[in-house]
């Protein structure tokens, strides 16, 4: 388990690097490694994001990809969370079908194919 007590708590709650407390960091560097062993071509190129949750890391994560008007392909059912990040860009969004095994890749294709990258409408 992951435990911050004492002087490494303290050092935790002072202004860290943007990264994360450093000695937190190489232990969940670690543990990646341990638990799902990266292959190292990837994770030799590859760093880790410490986020306050799984919101907050796709808040993130879509706020460095989206621009006001973006154009957005989203599955039918869709995590309403994903829904309050997205819209205030007010995005135009083209649902895709969906199954019990995710996106129809027919209806998929047939999205894309009417899209030119750089327009704004698939």
């Amino acid at each position: 388990p992951i435990s911050l007590s004492g002087g490494r708590l303290e050092q935790a709650l002072q202004y860290l690097p943007t990264g994360g407390l450093p000695s937190l960091v190489t232990q969940l560097k670690n543990l990646q490694v341990e638990m799902h062993a990266p292959k190292p071509e990837v994770w030799n190129n590859s760093d880790i994001v410490i986020t306050a949750g799984s919101q907050d890391g796709l808040c993130k994560c879509l706020e460095v990809l989206m621009e006001p008007g973006s154009t957005v392909l989203l599955e039918e059912f869709v995590y309403s969370g994903t829904l309050s990040i997205l819209n205030p860009y007010e995005p135009k969004y083209h649902i895709v079908q969906a199954d019990s095994e995710g996106m129809n890749p027919e209806h998929l294709e047939q999205i894309l194919s009417q899209w030119t990258p750089g327009s704004d409408d698939p």
